[in-house]
């Protein structure tokens, strides 16, 4: 079971498998940790969210999206091929294998 803050990108992380409180007050902060460690049932419910949760990130297919931005700004296209780096086949073949790793 998680808490943790209502600030910058955590909530978008976490989903609804967490409580979120405010970073800066103290009695939220106690407030949540004590939800969490007197009700069984809500750290069970939080805990089976957490494992749902984590399925939705992936370092492979996060490093294939970063990768693929690269390119996209580097202007690597599959008919014109790129004037540096590796090149588009050799590419399609990292992407290949990122994929099959997840």
């Amino acid at each position: 079971a998680v808490v943790t803050s209502l600030t910058s990108s955590l909530p978008e992380v976490v989903g609804d498998a967490a409580l979120m409180v405010s970073p800066y007050d103290h009695q939220q902060l106690a407030g949540a940790l004590a939800k969490v460690i007197l009700n069984e049932g809500l750290r069970n419910e939080l805990a089976r969210k957490g494992l749902e949760q984590v399925k939705r990130f992936n370092w492979s297919r996060v490093a294939r999206n970063v990768i693929s931005v690269y390119y996209e700004v580097y202007g690597l296209s599959e008919q014109g091929g790129s004037q540096k780096g590796i090149g588009f086949e050799k590419w399609q073949k990292l992407v290949s294998g990122l994929s099959e790793s997840e």
